[in-house]
């Protein structure tokens, strides 16, 4: 049965771990079933990509604390794929650090568990691209620190990152093969990609780079 407001209608998808929060969001969700469709509902961050690639939805609700791939990995990788749809992160921690870095891999909206549904449904309704949403309140998406303006334009996978990481203790390309379980061409090929993206040439300005821009937060 066709919705009564298709012109209005968004997809939606929930990813949650906490079976009783997520029950609460569908229930939510359908209340306004004549504004919202819900597409989709994931426990963990595998499950969320799939679901996600799979369905394509215009909003995302989406747990920071998830199993398997945390909520930013989560953020990252479709990032990283070009399928990043609108993301509303949730999260039970007021914390400034964390909204940045949720900002920084692409999220369009930060909003705390213990808000009301009224809130819940305004962000649905508000958030679009080239705004920031951050418990109902509007930032421009430009108000980016350069640090995390740096992280969005270079865009370490996370493979790059575990090398990095490894590099910058001083592990040998051998160690690092063994460690990783991938061959020394991989990491070498990694560390010129790595080296390229960052505009380094030695393992001082590598760190220094990763210092100055928090590359590895």
């Amino acid at each position: 049965m066709p919705h009564s407001k298709s012109y209005n209608v968004k997809t939606v998808f929930v990813c949650d771990d906490h079976a009783l929060f997520r029950d609460g969001e569908v229930a939510f969700l359908e209340r306004y079933s004549d504004e919202f469709s819900l597409v989709g509902v994931a426990s963990d961050g595998v499950e969320a990509l799939s679901g996600i690639t799979a369905t394509e939805p215009d909003i995302v609700l989406l747990d920071l604390n998830i199993p398997l791939k945390n909520g930013m990995e989560v953020l990252r990788e479709l990032r990283r794929t070009g399928s990043l749809p609108l993301v509303i992160v949730m999260t039970s921690y007021n914390d400034r650090t964390l909204l940045r870095k949720a900002k920084a891999a692409g999220a369009n909206a930060y909003l705390l568990k213990d808000s009301s549904y009224d809130l819940l449904l305004e962000t649905i309704r508000n958030v679009k691209e080239g705004m920031f949403l951050n418990n109902g309140e509007v930032s421009d998406a430009e108000e980016l620190s350069e640090a995390d303006k740096f992280k969005q334009l270079i865009r370490l996978t996370e493979r790059e990152q575990e090398l990095v990481r490894e590099i910058i203790k001083g592990v040998s390309t051998p160690q690092i093969a063994e460690r990783l379980f991938i061959s020394e061409n991989t990491v070498k090929n990694h560390r010129k990609n790595i080296y390229r993206k960052l505009s380094v040439s030695t393992v001082q300005e590598l760190i220094l780079c990763c210092k100055d821009h928090g590359l590895l937060d």
